[in-house]
């Protein structure tokens, strides 16, 4: 319920997401052989559900994984337009969006 979701929110530093969604994204990407870079941007605290949050960002993350040949490098972005955070990624050698196969950024907000 709406409730439950509000009552497991928590409050967390931007440069923490940042730091932490990165960190993950890294160790996931390491067991393709892939790199990844993450541009850091100043970051306002943030309430969300987090474990959701990091699930899937690391599952979209591991669909990019999936289909960028070794070697390769993924981006992560990070953009805050109050009250939204927008995670966005993509193959950081051809600006190629990723995960989705779309032509538009993949992103979350929350």
């Amino acid at each position: 319920s709406p409730a439950e979701g509000a009552a497991r929110k928590t409050a967390m530093s931007g440069e923490h997401v940042q730091a932490e969604l990165i960190r993950e994204a890294e160790e996931l990407c390491r067991v393709y052989g892939l790199t990844v870079k993450g541009d850091k941007t100043e970051l306002p605290e943030l309430e969300a559900v987090w474990q959701d949050i990091k699930r899937a960002v690391l599952n979209i993350v591991r669909n990019a994984a999936e289909h960028t040949p070794r070697g390769g490098q993924i981006y992560l972005q990070f953009i805050w337009t109050a009250p939204w955070l927008e995670i966005l990624l993509q193959d950081a050698k051809t600006k190629t969006p990723m995960a989705t196969m779309k032509k538009d950024f993949v992103f979350i907000m929350f």
